[in-house]
């Protein structure tokens, strides 16, 4: 499900960002399939999944990771698992295979970003791992070369999370963070800032779940981010990954 429906627009202070979503995928074992979100070529792809279970997922052509965390824990609440990768959206492009054998339940799904002006590429990325059980949701500081920014964050927990709004932020970015920065089209947001959630995929079976939270923002200022921060109605340990892209002419 949507926290944000397709399409919604995104507002930095040069330019706009649209974005749109792909199908979810949720399996319990093996592959997910992702299709693609509304889109032209030049739109930023990104792929975001939340999986339970050792065993990786291979890249499709054309797409490169970001970042990968595989553990083999799989129990409730437990050490959870996940991988973002990005591409440049092609002019014939198809749905995207991210292959594993076997492995644990998992959920997913593309986003796609396309800018007013220019393009989007990837600048630097961040993983944490919670330490320990618990609901908070944290993640580590992003330093961003360029200004007017993408910010894409991705949250992943060892169990369902129906919550709607998780009031995803990170300190430093609290100025960009209000509802004077979202543009909505038709309906409304439902989330209350451009933290807002942009979309949960969950799945669940016999004694494992895992539930993938994704938030963005957009007109990032060079520098630090701070750190992330938000509440999951799960206690695990919790895993963040984080990507700035920045614009290209």
């Amino acid at each position: 499900m949507t926290g944000l429906l397709n399409p919604f627009i995104l507002r930095a202070s040069q330019y706009t960002i649209e974005r749109a979503f792909g199908g979810f995928d949720i399996p319990t074992s093996d592959e997910v399939f992702l299709t693609l979100p509304p889109g032209e070529a030049g739109q930023l792809l990104v792929a975001q999944i939340g999986f339970r279970g050792s065993a990786p997922f291979a890249m499709p052509e054309g797409w490169t990771q970001i970042a990968q965390v595989a553990t083999a824990d799989t129990s409730l609440g437990g050490e959870v698992s996940g991988v973002m990768a990005w591409k440049i959206r092609e002019a014939f492009e198809g749905p995207a295979s991210f292959a594993r054998t076997g492995g644990g339940v998992a959920g997913g799904i593309i986003v796609g970003y396309t800018p007013s002006v220019g393009g989007l590429t990837i600048d630097t990325h961040t993983v944490f791992a919670q330490p320990s059980a618990t609901t908070a949701l944290t993640g580590s500081a992003l330093t961003v070369s360029a200004a007017d920014s993408l910010l894409v964050t991705t949250a992943i927990v060892a169990g369902i999370d129906t919550t709607l709004d998780h009031d995803w932020s990170a300190a430093a970015l609290a100025k960009i963070a209000a509802p004077s920065g979202v543009v909505p089209g038709t309906p409304s947001p439902v989330s209350r800032s451009t933290w807002g959630q942009t979309f949960m995929a969950s799945m669940d079976a016999p004694d494992t779940a895992v539930t993938a939270l994704g938030f963005d923002v957009a007109g990032v200022p060079a520098g630090s981010t701070g750190a992330f921060s938000g509440a999951s109605i799960v206690s695990s340990r919790g895993l963040v990954i984080a990507a700035a892209f920045r614009r290209t002419a």
